[in-house]
């Protein structure tokens, strides 16, 4: 089985991967300009193995690619880089936003995404 199929039989990642899919063919939500965000935590124990965390990228930004068009801009890094990428999402309000981490980065991101009503 590849590395990309394994990722993508894993319930976490596939679930997120349908997320984005969903979401963003049916958010009204976005400007047409805005450029849809892929968050990654490589702290995030599912991420640590970079051969898995570019396998889930790489589907992830596939998924994303398909349904808006658009390449998504791709964030990984520490703690601050990810609440400044949700800082901005709240702002520039993109089409879309995609987390993949653990319970405490998508806790981040409902936090600073929820009112601002970006998928």
């Amino acid at each position: 089985m590849s590395e990309t199929a394994r990722v993508m039989s894993d319930p976490v990642p596939c679930a997120i991967a349908r997320f984005a899919a969903f979401s963003a063919g049916t958010s009204p939500i976005g400007r047409p300009s805005a450029q849809p965000i892929v968050v990654l935590n490589p702290h995030a124990s599912r991420l640590h193995d970079a051969t898995t965390r570019q396998a889930l990228t790489e589907a992830l930004v596939r998924a994303v690619r398909e349904r808006t068009g658009v390449a998504p801009r791709i964030v990984t890094g520490s703690v601050e880089d990810g609440r400044a990428a949700f800082a901005a999402a709240a702002i520039e309000r993109p089409p879309l936003v995609v987390v993949a981490g653990g319970d405490g980065t998508v806790r981040q991101a409902a936090a600073a995404l929820s009112e601002a009503g970006v998928p």
